[in-house]
């Protein structure tokens, strides 16, 4: 009887799950379009990549490569360490390791040009993990 009771229960809660997860990159990706081509809109691309690379999806490296893109021509260098570093993550979630050490080394040199500390820990953490 518990057993039955259980895969309901487990479905339920996925669904859940799953419904607030598209929300979330809904409400940010309606807040891009609705930003006007700024920091707040590589902020905001960061956020989703991280969001899908937490979660091993692909979309994480477009969204990352955009935050990389709208970063350098703003000279936004915060956001294009972040980015970086997130794209460093998404090409090691999807096998490419040397490359994703390149990229995680990139990350640590921006970060360490802008006395970011908490960045360049991080950055040194996905290169340990690499």
């Amino acid at each position: 009887m518990k057993k039955l009771l259980f895969f309901p229960i487990l479905f339920f809660s996925f669904q859940i799950n799953v419904k607030a997860q598209s929300h979330y990159v809904d409400r940010l990706s309606a807040e891009i379009k609705k930003a006007p081509v700024d920091t707040h809109a590589v902020t905001l691309y960061n956020m989703i990549a991280k969001y899908y690379n937490d979660r091993n999806m692909p979309k994480a490296g477009p969204a990352a490569k955009k935050a990389m893109q709208l970063a350098d021509s703003l000279d936004f260098k915060d956001g294009l360490a972040y980015a970086t570093m997130i794209y460093g993550t998404f090409l090691g979630n999807e096998g490419n390791f040397t490359e994703e050490r390149n990229y995680h080394r990139k990350a640590i040199a921006m970060f360490a040009d802008l006395n970011d500390e908490e960045g360049e820990a991080k950055s040194f953490e996905y290169l340990a993990i690499a």
